[in-house]
């Protein structure tokens, strides 16, 4: 057998655990450079919705990967309308008419089940076959333009990782990072989610862990993130393989399953949890419609919009085929505030 045919899911799952170990630790020798430091390896098993997948994460230079076994004739995208959507999910109390509601609404009028259909085909990628490559894929998207450095610790006040980076915006940091000055404040008060000064730094706030991830700031375009991807030997995913990492080829809208209507306690707490929730191959997606996920393709994933009460609408960039109407300039400078990405090492063959 081709050592490359192990690495397709439907071989890598029926290998033994020895035998999976002796595998990755190949590959991360030979496609990983060895100008990178490789670290925490561990073996690991992840499961949504009933996908369960055996594989491994680790540290390329402090930051998290995952292995994604290749898969053969995947079928991604989304002509099905929505078919298993429950009717209460498109058929919600508008809250919130928004500008991009509005024009949605002009559009597809969004009455009937045809027009939610339509609306949903329409937003999603066509239906296709591709193979999939194995790969190595970062857990966390990142803001463009970012390099992570550490996280500064709001119980401590003290900051975690390279301290000769931090220094060099240190003094920018801490005249954006504030905290309340009397206990009245404290009562009503919350740390902002993100901090930024351009061409300086960026934090993001991780509320579960009480810490500001830090990143340097530079402004970067998509031409020029490219070309800093290709000199540390990364790649960014394109439509295909985005998608692919995402559902796992799965013939759901959503990754998590059909469960989209918020109208109950239960059901919203379940449908966060799942968001939230690593997929089936370890990656974790942002839970809100801040921004958008750049592929290797003029197209992009997610969305920048504010609920509107409209359960589907308002999940409809969850969506494992969702396709962005918006559009870019590949050489206008990007926000961090708005656009990310995921690096990538695609393990080829050839």
């Amino acid at each position: 057998m081709n050592f490359y045919d192990v690495l397709d899911w439907s071989i890598w799952k029926t290998l033994a655990k020895e035998v999976k170990v002796q595998v990755i630790s190949q590959l991360l020798m030979y496609f990983v450079s060895p100008l990178k430091k490789v670290s925490h390896v561990r073996y690991k098993e992840f499961a949504l919705d009933g996908i369960k997948c055996q594989t491994f994460e680790f540290q390329i230079d402090g930051e998290w990967f995952v292995f994604i076994p290749g898969n053969a004739d995947t079928i991604l995208g989304w002509d099905a309308g929505i078919s298993g959507i429950p009717i209460t999910a498109w058929h919600d109390k508008l809250e919130n008419e928004t500008k991009q509601v509005k024009k949605i609404i002009q559009n597809y009028q969004l009455k009937t089940k045809d027009d939610w259909s339509t609306f949903i085909n329409e937003s999603t990628s066509p239906l296709r076959k591709k193979d999939m490559p194995a790969m190595f894929v970062q857990k966390y998207s990142q803001p463009i333009g970012t390099s992570y450095i550490g996280y500064f610790d709001l119980i401590t006040g003290e900051f975690n990782g390279k301290n000769a980076a931090f220094q060099s915006i240190e003094k920018e940091f801490q005249a954006a990072f504030s905290a309340p000055k009397t206990f009245e404040e404290s009562l009503t008060w919350q740390q902002p989610k993100t901090l930024y000064e351009k061409n300086k730094f960026y934090a993001a706030l991780n509320q579960t862990k009480e810490v500001y991830e830090i990143y340097t700031h530079q402004l970067c375009s998509f031409h020029e993130l490219k070309e800093q991807l290709n000199s540390q030997v990364y790649e960014l995913l394109d439509e295909d393989q985005w998608e692919y990492v995402v559902g796992a080829g799965s013939r759901k809208l959503f990754r998590w399953g059909s469960m989209v209507s918020c109208d109950t306690p239960v059901q919203k707490e379940f449908v966060e949890q799942m968001i939230a929730h690593e997929n089936m191959f370890g990656l974790l997606f942002s839970s809100q419609n801040n921004g958008w996920e750049l592929t290797d393709s003029l197209n992009l994933k997610g969305e920048k919009w504010e609920r509107t009460g409209l359960s589907l609408l308002d999940l409809l960039p969850q969506a494992s085929y969702y396709r962005s109407r918006h559009s870019f300039d590949r050489d206008e400078q990007l926000s961090p505030l708005d656009y990310v990405y995921r690096k990538a090492i695609i393990i080829r063959s050839e």
